[in-house]
């Protein structure tokens, strides 16, 4: 049984990961940068720097809100990856090494869309338009071509709990499936690279409003149900602890 600064701490990563990203993530792409709804990848050059013109620091504040935000799928990866090591027993890590490599992956993919966002929003209006469209290009095509990664990320938690033959699992099945439907719905992800408009297109259903939406209820539900068990090892623990103290 893991001590109770263990858990304590996995606990405190998974909200970092889980809970604080989706919040600052929010903060940043809805709240402070009013990219809901997204601009449409059809605006001319003049119109998307008049976007960074308009709401020049509120890009900047959500940039920099959602670097924050990405940066913790580190600590979240990591807490996940204790769980899937243990369950992938004496066999090779071969499901936490796919985890953790996607993590890391994942984790770039996601700062580097902020950055871009910021460097667009750094000066329009001081130079070309031509210049902030192709920044502002950059960023939309990174936050959603890279879909794969993603996919593996997602697929690698799944198989390790179909493999997870404990008397009491962590994750229920049906946790399993909603990975490997997120992996299967991130697909159309790579739509924008061939469309401007219409549902494929960054501004549309299935181009980026149904992936992101189902990457972040992947996230929070595998969040929740580790905290879960996690709070009941620590209750057990601290029972075990207490039994322990009157016996002596």
């Amino acid at each position: 049984m893991q001590s109770l600064y263990a858990i304590n701490l996995q606990i405190l990563l998974l909200r970092a990961g889980g809970h604080a990203s989706t919040l600052l993530y929010v903060a940043g792409f809805v709240v402070a940068m009013k990219f809901l709804p997204a601009p449409s990848p059809g605006l001319s050059p003049q119109q998307i720097a008049q976007v960074y013109i308009d709401n020049q620091g509120g890009i900047q504040i959500g940039a920099t809100l959602m670097m924050m935000g990405f940066s913790f799928w580190i600590p979240w990866g990591v807490a996940l990856a204790c769980w899937i090591r243990n369950s992938e027993g004496k066999d090779p890590p071969v499901l936490t090494w796919l985890w953790l490599c996607s993590t890391v992956i994942c984790t770039v993919i996601g700062v580097v869309i902020a950055f871009f966002w910021a460097v667009a929003a750094f000066r329009p209006g001081e130079i070309d338009v031509q210049i902030t469209q192709t920044l502002n290009d950059i960023a939309w095509l990174i936050f959603l071509l890279p879909w794969a990664p993603f996919s593996l990320w997602a697929v690698a938690l799944s198989l390790a709990i179909l493999r997870d033959s404990s008397s009491e699992p962590v994750f229920p099945r049906w946790v399993a499936g909603l990975g490997f439907w997120a992996a299967f719905i991130f697909i159309p992800a790579m739509g924008p690279l061939f469309f401007k408009n219409g549902g494929f297109a960054w501004n549309g259903l299935l181009g980026m409003y149904l992936p992101v939406l189902v990457f972040w209820i992947w996230m929070e539900v595998s969040t929740g149900y580790r905290i879960k068990a996690l709070k009941r090892e620590r209750t057990c623990r601290l029972g075990n602890s207490f039994g322990e103290e009157v016996a002596a």
